[in-house]
């Protein structure tokens, strides 16, 4: 049984995502090599400067994803790639002209640390260590936002599936094309804060299709809700995914990155199609978030299990 990477153990803190792409005549497998060191102590591990010796740990505090544009993967390990996957390369376009913006990269690094100055030292680390393989082509730190909550208030996440189901749904089954795997939608949302929290509660739950309080789905569901939009079903059974969403705000701006997890990539997409009213099911209604944010960018992304992660040559030293 082939063992997934560590997205699905992740716990709200802070966090960065970082996107990549390659420099002209690079050596992929010069790069993989160096990747493996992505889980080395000397990236997940506590550098403390005020101390006279810096101390390291084994494991450390960091958790650390890596993605793979599905091209780059498939060309390196062709068994191993699902055969439905690709690159987001074209900008999506919903029935109102609205756009959800290719800007896919070679590789997402997504770093989870213990607190906001750890992070830096995971983060800077990583893009010295990949400098000269590799242009940072995007970054954007991101933060739990009180206990889970959007900006307006509402509980994120609550649709996941539970523990027990999750990895079924994230993760490649064995004897598929990349089993142990998982495919990944990531995308930066910037949202109109002020005109959310505007709104009265009444109005905030016919955007978001649950209640406030308690954050149950509402009934009726209004059909062109966050909720009522993000029901994917296929052969009239709702598909699942695993978020795994974050917060992110500064002076000028505030939004999340949209973190999608699933064994199967029709199913995210899927549902970011009827988002914009041009998705399988025929509903030609957007969802009432998008009158609340937009989107700025949009990447699809291979997260390949351990195993094969080993086997391309992309795998860390043990310690001394």
């Amino acid at each position: 049984m082939a063992i997934p990477q560590t997205m699905l153990s992740v716990v709200a803190r802070d966090e960065i995502h970082l996107q990549f792409a390659l420099k002209e005549n690079t050596d992929i497998r010069d790069l993989f090599k160096v990747l493996g060191k992505l889980w080395e102590a000397e990236i997940t591990g506590i550098a403390d400067p005020t101390l006279n010796r810096h101390h390291q740990l084994a494991g450390g505090t960091a958790n650390i994803v890596l993605g793979v544009r599905p091209e780059l993967w498939r060309k390196v390990c062709p068994d191993d790639t699902p055969d439905n996957l690709h690159s987001f390369d074209k900008d999506l376009v919903g029935i109102n002209g609205m756009v959800a913006p290719a800007t896919q990269q070679d590789f997402w690094i997504w770093i989870t640390q213990s607190s906001a100055a750890t992070l830096y030292d995971s983060m800077s680390k990583t893009v010295a260590l990949l400098r000269p393989f590799a242009a940072l082509v995007s970054e954007q730190v991101c933060f739990p936002y009180h206990n889970n909550v959007t900006f307006d208030g509402f509980a994120d996440g609550v649709a996941n599936p539970n523990p027990f189901r999750a990895n079924s749904v994230a993760i490649i089954p064995d004897g598929e094309k990349g089993a142990g795997g998982s495919t990944v939608l990531v995308q930066k949302w910037s949202m109109d804060v002020e005109k959310l929290k505007a709104l009265s509660v009444g109005e905030a739950e016919g955007v978001w299709g649950r209640t406030k309080a308690g954050s149950h789905e509402l009934d009726p569901l209004p059909g062109n809700s966050h909720v009522g939009r993000n029901q994917f079903r296929r052969n009239g059974e709702e598909m699942d995914i695993v978020r795994r969403n974050a917060n992110y705000g500064n002076a000028r701006e505030s939004g999340i990155m949209f973190v999608g997890f699933c064994s199967d990539i029709s199913v995210t997409v899927g549902m970011l199609e009827q988002m914009y009213g041009v998705g399988a099911d025929g509903i030609h209604k957007t969802d009432r978030l998008l009158d609340f944010s937009t989107p700025l960018s949009s990447a699809i992304y291979f997260v390949p299990s351990l195993d094969a992660l080993v086997s391309a040559g992309i795998a860390p030293e043990d310690s001394d």
